[in-house]
């Protein structure tokens, strides 16, 4: 049940009058199901949005180790010893460029799921809270009709203690 749903039963419940008035306990079980699910729903969604930034971070620190690392060392060796042609050093600086500029994006893209990541993850904390400040006021509504129920199956004693 949506916001808009809940808001349009309400709404004609108290067009209608009391007597065709939903069962409170159908709604507010409609309601804590749809915070179930929000929460699951984020839940998943901050835990992927922050394995993405895990994953290029170590896709960054993969690379770095295992190509831009040994080109550097071919070309400080290659200098040092001057076995290197112009072309192939060109090259070897072109790819170093190269590498720096996708490492920089992939730099850019991991600082906005991170960001992302955390925007979700406050909404996951706010949307839990309402849903569990929802759960314990049903628990409450429910034992204050028992607690009436009790009252009045006792007598007027039973108020007094």
């Amino acid at each position: 049940m949506t916001e808009k749903e809940l808001g349009r039963a309400l709404l004609q419940a108290h067009a209608a009058g009391l007597g065709a008035t939903p069962d409170p306990r159908l709604l507010t079980g409609a309601i804590l199901e749809r915070d179930r699910r929000r929460v699951r729903v984020l839940a998943v969604a901050a835990i992927a949005l922050w394995l993405v930034p895990e994953a290029l971070v170590a896709y960054v620190l993969t690379t770095f180790a295992d190509d831009f690392i040994p080109k550097q060392k071919q070309l400080q060796r290659g200098v040092a010893e001057g076995k290197l042609t112009g072309e192939e050093r060109r090259r070897l600086e072109a790819f170093h460029l190269d590498w720096i500029a996708v490492g920089a994006k992939v730099g850019a893209v991991s600082v906005a799921a991170i960001a992302l990541a955390a925007v979700v993850t406050v909404m996951l904390i706010a949307a839990s809270r309402r849903a569990t400040l929802r759960q314990i006021n049903a628990s409450l509504v429910t034992i204050s009709e028992q607690l009436k129920q009790l009252r009045e199956g006792r007598g007027p004693e039973a108020g007094r203690t």
